[in-house]
C-alpha cells in the first residue's frame, strides 16, 4: 500500500501538483499523479461535518451502512479476520467490482487529528462474481477544527482496470464527491441517504 498520510498532514493545497477540480456542495476535490507506475491520478477530497472524530470513526467501520452513503457500494461485510469485504456497481456495461481491505487507525495526541489507513489486499477471499480491484490505497484524516466540527481529508487511488483510462480519473473524483456530500448528510441527519 502507498502510505499516504504524511501528505494529508500538510495543509489543503500546500502540496504542489495537486489541481482543485471541484467545489461545490461545501466538498473540495483535487487530483495529481502521484506514483509514476500508473497512468490514473490520486483524488483527494476535503469536506468540514458537525461531528466529532470518534462519531464519523465510528460510521467509517459500520461496514454494514456503507451501502447508504458510499457512491455505488452494493455491500459491506466484515470477514472473520477482521478484513472488510466491499462491493461495488461497476458503471455502463462492466462488471461490478470488489475489493478487500484492512485498516490501522493513529491518533496524535498532540493535535487530536485521527488517521485511518486502509490496506488493500486483494488476493484474500475472491469471489468470482466479482472482478477483484487490485490496486487500491485510502487514507481518512479526521482534524477537529473545534468541539463540534472535523475537517475531513480523505484520499484514495483505486484503479478499477476500466477501460478507456481516461474516464477513471473523472469516475473517481465523481464518486468522491458524492460519497463525501452522503457522509456529511448521513452524519447531521437522521435520514439515512442513497448512495447511488
Amino acid at each position: 500500500m502507498l502510505c499516504l498520510s504524511g501528505l494529508l498532514l500538510q495543509p489543503a493545497g500546500a502540496e504542489s501538483g495537486w489541481q482543485k477540480k471541484i467545489d461545490q456542495h461545501e466538498v473540495q476535490i483535487f487530483q495529481r499523479h502521484l506514483h509514476p507506475k500508473y497512468k490514473q491520478k490520486h483524488t483527494k477530497g476535503l469536506v468540514t461535518v458537525n461531528a466529532q472524530p470518534s462519531a464519523i470513526l465510528a460510521l467509517l467501520k459500520d461496514t454494514e451502512a456503507c451501502p447508504q452513503w458510499v457512491y455505488a457500494c452494493l455491500k459491506g461485510k466484515r470477514l472473520a479476520d477482521g478484513l472488510i469485504l466491499m462491493a461495488f456497481d461497476a458503471p455502463l456495461w462492466f462488471k461490478d467490482r470488489d475489493l478487500v481491505i484492512g485498516s490501522t487507525l493513529s491518533v496524535d495526541d498532540q493535535t487530536g487529528m485521527w488517521t485511518l489507513q486502509l490496506h488493500n489486499h486483494p488476493n484474500k477471499y475472491i469471489d468470482h462474481d466479482y472482478v477483484r480491484i487490485k490496486n487500491f490505497s485510502a487514507s481518512w484524516l479526521l482534524k477537529p477544527v473545534n468541539n463540534h466540527q472535523t475537517q475531513i481529508i480523505y484520499e484514495v487511488f483505486m484503479d478499477p482496470e476500466i477501460s478507456p483510462k481516461a474516464g477513471v480519473d473523472k469516475y473517481n473524483r465523481d464518486a468522491m464527491l458524492k460519497t463525501l456530500v452522503n457522509l456529511k448528510v448521513f452524519l447531521e441527519s437522521s435520514t439515512p441517504v442513497k448512495s447511488n
